[in-house]
């Protein structure tokens, strides 16, 4: 059990089966730019907001 344990870490097999397998194998570059791009979306989308609600958020009941 100790050996196992030792030999092989849960963020190594994470790292390497999950990742490696499921997304370089079965994804192509397209789909991680698409997914990045996705999220940088919504990321400046949400940051947008929080800087108009603070800025204009004494005049404008939003």
């Amino acid at each position: 059990m100790t050996n196992t344990t030792f030999s092989a870490h849960p963020l190594n097999l994470f790292k390497n089966q999950k990742l490696n397998s499921v997304f370089e194998k079965n994804c192509h570059p397209f789909v991680h730019l698409f997914l990045f791009n996705s999220l940088s979306f919504i990321a400046n989308n949400m940051i947008s907001l929080i800087f108009k609600r603070a800025v204009f958020g004494r005049f404008i009941a939003w």
